[in-house]
């Protein structure tokens, strides 16, 4: 059980400093033109986290569901949205 002065400690903490402040706001002004996208957990498809569309890398995972703790390149787990329809209508003209 969580003590009374650590209870207060957490609940009283400071806010952040001017400077962190001011790097939160412009890190989420540079987000708003982005889309967030699901990463899913190889093993179960249960969603373990969202990234930016500009997100790229390697990132550890650690599904709460299976438990599966792996390393997963970002690049290799990205869903292209739409991606079937743009096969079907190129595949249609190749065919006409």
């Amino acid at each position: 059980m969580i003590s009374e002065e650590t209870r207060n400690n957490i609940i009283n903490r400071p806010p952040p400093p001017p400077e962190v402040i001011e790097k939160l706001n412009k890190s989420e002004q540079e987000a708003n033109g982005l889309t967030l996208r699901n990463i899913k957990c190889p093993s179960c498809q249960f969603v373990v986290g969202k990234v930016f569309s500009d997100a790229t890398g390697h990132i550890r995972i650690k599904c709460p569901k299976c438990k599966l703790d792996r390393i997963i390149n970002l690049l290799y787990f990205c869903r292209l949205e739409g991606f079937g329809k743009i096969k079907q209508i190129l595949f249609d003209e190749l065919e006409d």
